[in-house]
């Protein structure tokens, strides 16, 4: 009888890294080449004036990539908080390729529509929170 492996394949970390690190280059080269800005302008930030959840991204994940922490958290502080989380389970996931650690809890608590809402309300608060000129602090800052 052979041992059946559940879990997510060696591959797919394999993708996900390419991806990532695909991405993170893309913004740290991207917002100029040989004076050309390649990154559009947020959409909703042009039309309205205001910023979305995720304005200041590009700029912020380009700061984080050049070790600038605190002009990343000035831009958008999702990225940095984000970016730990992000490391937190690349770990998390490089020690479940081991037999001691196991995806299940973490399995369950995905599946949690309480959590998916929860994390859907908070990026809907920090969207308004951003955007009320007391808390200028929080905006993308340009």
């Amino acid at each position: 009888m052979t041992e059946q492996r559940t879990g997510v394949p060696a591959r797919f970390g394999v993708f996900l890294a390419a991806g990532v690190g695909t991405a993170g280059l893309v913004a740290l080269m991207a917002p100029t080449v040989r004076g050309i800005t390649v990154v559009p302008p947020c959409l909703f930030h042009t039309v309205t004036g205001l910023d979305c959840p995720f304005c200041g991204g590009t700029r912020a994940t380009r700061a984080l990539l050049t070790g600038d922490v605190g002009a990343a958290a000035d831009f958008n502080i999702l990225v940095p908080l984000l970016a730990v989380v992000a490391i937190a389970l690349g770990g998390w996931w490089l020690a479940a390729r081991t037999e001691r650690v196991s995806f299940d809890g973490a399995a369950a608590v995905l599946r949690s529509r309480a959590v998916w809402l929860g994390i859907v309300a908070a990026l809907a608060l920090f969207w308004v929170l951003r955007n009320l000129p007391w808390l200028g602090y929080l905006s993308s800052g340009g």
